[in-house]
């Protein structure tokens, strides 16, 4: 188990621990293939360490582009390569995007958007 093993998490917790355990593992073991972005948080550190430990075979993402300072690609790159992670980077840049460029207020819906259709883009 992944973070339900902690000591001492409250009880009810530690019962959400596993059943988000249970139900990730229970998704992912289902899924054809699997992809993680990997942009160095919490987050996404969180659930590529999960399937690494459940054995769940996935490619890691990471977004690189002007909007990522390289300090953070290349934490995330080293973090990925010290877990034996197989980790690709994908040339990103929001700025080709008019709402970005322009300063709409969907600028940030906008770039998750297209970041992801890249992303999708990769895998195909």
């Amino acid at each position: 188990m992944v973070a339900a093993d902690g000591p001492g998490l409250p009880a009810p917790l530690a019962a959400a621990a596993r059943r988000l355990h249970e139900r990730l593992t229970a998704c992912a073991r289902t899924a054809p293939a699997l992809a993680v972005a990997l942009s160095g948080g919490v987050d996404s550190r969180f659930l590529c360490l999960a399937l690494q430990r459940e054995g769940i075979p996935f490619l890691a993402l990471h977004a690189g582009g002007p909007h990522v300072p390289e300090a953070e690609s290349r934490a995330a790159a080293r973090w990925a390569e010290a877990r034996g992670l197989a980790l690709e980077v994908v040339a990103f840049s929001p700025l080709a995007l008019p709402e970005v460029r322009g300063g709409s207020r969907d600028r940030c819906y906008a770039c998750k958007k297209a970041l992801l259709a890249a992303l999708r883009e990769r895998l195909a």
